[in-house]
């Protein structure tokens, strides 16, 4: 089975693993302004597609893993693209919106000893 989204890293795309939100979405890069007479023009410059990934239970290990391979600057993901249906290939980087926290329970310890479990969600968006 394929991977919905995964990040390349050395030469090899890394599956992430599968997250609980998955949303795909264009986002229209455009310049618009108005005319003496009220007009609207607008250009399409481009679309770009942002993806919002959400893990409400990963393990340490996993929540590590996918925070090194989103931590650099750009990288290259491979994902699926609900409205084309197909998977596609993009330069990203992570948003503002990166969250990763520990899961909590009654055994787990502040000094993070104890967090076997991890909440993670972030968007990434294509550069």
């Amino acid at each position: 089975m394929t991977a919905l989204i995964s990040v390349e890293s050395s030469g090899t795309y890394i599956p992430l693993p599968p997250p609980s939100v998955y949303e795909a979405t264009p986002n229209e890069v455009v310049e618009a302004e108005r005319t003496v007479e009220g007009d609207m023009v607008k250009e399409r410059i481009t679309i770009k597609r942002s993806i919002v990934l959400e893990w409400p239970n990963l393990l340490s290990a996993q929540s590590t893993q996918v925070a090194a391979l989103t931590s650099p600057n750009t990288f290259r993901v491979r994902y699926f693209d609900p409205e084309t249906k197909t998977f596609q290939y993009g330069m990203f980087y992570r948003g503002n919106d990166y969250e990763h926290k520990p899961l909590q329970s009654a055994d787990s310890r502040w000094d993070g000893s104890g967090f076997k479990r991890w909440v993670m969600s972030m968007s990434l968006v294509e550069v």
